[in-house]
């Protein structure tokens, strides 16, 4: 049995876990959340965390022994009450900024840290990034706190590969752009987005497992598309 860790039950995480469920006995599920909804659904081992910082990432995994074949980190936020996405320079502020670096790249990589000693020789794992946060591909300016998490997660992805591939040839970890997926991420963005791009959390999640079953340590450190298709930093 492939034991299986999902980091954040919003949409995308939430469907990679009912989705994994699905296949019998070969997945136990571990889920990290702060949404207490989920606390009763017994397919899954849910451990509820208040939010997803320092302290709380350490107690939580510091209660599991588990080694996991599988991490999905689903954590991300673009919006709330009063964070918007900047249209321009003049629109941006510092505490938003901190507020989506936080979110975006400091909570996954606090993860990481402390997933080390219960990961498994060959494992694989997926941290949920953006395309917007591809240096070469920005053509379109704007949303600098969103752009500029997201390309730091990238970069600590591409440099945890790197060390962890030292201590452990086999394990695989990869950014995942998941496409733009109908979620209350995207929710007030969607309105310019082609029907056929606005994907369903099914199909971003079985995207993302379909990928994780097919990487292997060659793809370790790659920013992946939904389709499969590696996006440029």
């Amino acid at each position: 049995m492939k034991q299986s860790l999902i980091i954040g039950a919003g949409g995308i995480g939430l469907a990679v876990a009912e989705l994994l469920s699905q296949q019998g006995d070969e997945h136990n599920i571990t889920i990290i959340t702060s949404n207490p909804t989920i606390l009763s659904d017994k397919r899954f081992n849910v451990l509820l965390v208040e939010n997803h910082s320092e302290q709380q990432v350490a107690s939580c995994l510091a209660t599991l022994s588990i080694k996991f074949d599988y991490v999905f980190c689903c954590l991300g936020l673009l919006h709330q009450e009063e964070i918007q996405p900047e249209k321009n320079l003049s629109q941006w502020r510092v505490d938003s900024a901190m507020a989506l670096m936080q979110a975006n790249a400091f909570a996954p990589l606090t993860y990481l840290v402390h997933l080390q000693k219960l990961l498994s020789k060959e494992c694989k794992l997926a941290f949920l990034s953006a395309r917007v946060g591809s240096i070469s591909d920005n053509r379109l300016g704007g949303w600098y706190s969103y752009r500029m998490a997201k390309a730091a997660l990238n970069m600590a992805i591409k440099t945890a590969s790197v060390e962890l591939t030292r201590s452990s040839k086999k394990v695989c970890v990869i950014a995942f752009h998941p496409g733009t997926t109908d979620t209350k991420l995207s929710k007030p963005f969607q309105r310019n987005v082609p029907e056929n791009k606005l994907f369903t959390v099914q199909f971003s999640a079985e995207c993302l497992i379909r990928l994780m079953f097919q990487v292997n340590e060659k793809d370790s450190g790659k920013f992946l598309a939904w389709d499969g298709q590696e996006i440029e930093w």
